[in-house]
């Protein structure tokens, strides 16, 4: 079994994710999650950026900025929602923002509904082309099947994850 990226580091987050939804509960507008966040990570003593500002580049020149909503240790983008239903589409964002921002691991967390929701992808860039492993998500999802064959890749499952391979 291979070692996971950032592994302590994920479990930390998500120990803060459940606390915060623990003491405030659900339904709250995004905004609220995030400040309690960003409280509880500096209570915690982990390092992190409040709305970071990636850079994105076409061909060299810069064309425009994405905004993480917290970028943890520099190692862990976390987008944090508070939607009733999750979509492909948002899965595809954090996909491209860590494509974007080099970094290897992004965590979606979703503190809508009574238990908090969460994803964790991480993409592996160890040959020549990355790969993306998305842990506790739709299995079959066709969304994510488009999605990799216009990637050029293959999708491979196993009991916890989605690992999106280059052919």
């Amino acid at each position: 079994m291979s070692k996971l990226i950032h592994n302590n580091l994920s479990h930390k987050v998500l120990g803060v994710a459940f606390k915060v939804h623990n003491s405030i509960g659900c339904g709250l507008h995004e905004s609220a999650y995030e400040e309690a966040f960003c409280i509880e990570l500096a209570s915690a003593g982990v390092r992190y950026s409040r709305q970071h500002v990636f850079p994105i580049y076409y061909s060299g020149q810069y064309i425009s900025s994405y905004i993480a909503d917290v970028v943890v240790d520099n190692a862990i983008i976390v987008e944090l929602k508070s939607v009733r239903e999750l979509n492909p589409v948002m899965f595809a964002k954090i996909i491209n923002y860590l494509k974007l921002s080099k970094l290897q691991v992004g965590l979606f967390i979703n503190f809508h509904s009574t238990r908090v929701e969460w994803r964790r992808f991480v993409i592996s860039r160890g040959g020549e082309r990355p790969f993306i492993r998305m842990d506790c998500f739709y299995l079959g999802n066709p969304f994510l099947k488009l999605r990799a064959s216009r990637l050029g890749c293959t999708l491979g499952f196993t009991a916890h994850e989605c690992i999106i391979s280059p052919q």
